[in-house]
């Protein structure tokens, strides 16, 4: 169904073009999706960006990572990492300055949502058959990749 995102976002005048709507919906729909990794994540006291910096110190094992390579590795903007790797060292869930690795109860966090957001996503994908989701996949790493 074309044109819904020019009624989700009230749009009275068409917009410019099949390209302008497909830059709307991915947006629209990035946006959704972080909101709705923060809401499946919100019982564990994460949002999405902390998870991503969790599970890329969770990798690393016990020697870390400096920050540089944190930044490179984080699916988000890392504009926000200084203030993530706040956030998750007054919790405790992470250690170091120089290299950052990820504490016990970081880990302990970690393991509590995996299987939550795992299965969070395979529910929200299942109406997509595989060649569909394939397809989204091809599509967005061909724009990153002309970017």
């Amino acid at each position: 169904m074309s044109g819904r995102i020019a009624d989700e976002l009230r749009n009275s005048k068409p917009l410019a073009s099949l390209e302008v709507e497909a830059a709307l919906n991915i947006r629209r729909t990035g946006d959704f999706l972080e909101k709705w990794t923060n809401d499946v994540l919100s019982p564990a006291g994460l949002r999405g960006d902390e998870y991503n910096v969790l599970r890329i110190l969770r990798g690393a094992g016990e020697q870390g990572h400096p920050s540089s390579e944190i930044r490179a590795r984080m699916i988000q903007d890392a504009d926000r990492l200084p203030a993530i790797l706040h956030n998750l060292r007054t919790r405790a869930l992470v250690d170091g300055t120089l290299r950052v690795s990820i504490t016990p109860r970081g880990l302990d966090v970690l393991a509590s949502v995996d299987g939550r957001l795992d299965q969070a996503l395979r529910d929200r994908f299942r109406q997509f058959p595989p060649d569909t989701l394939r397809t989204v996949i091809d599509v967005m790493e061909r724009l990153r990749a002309d970017g």
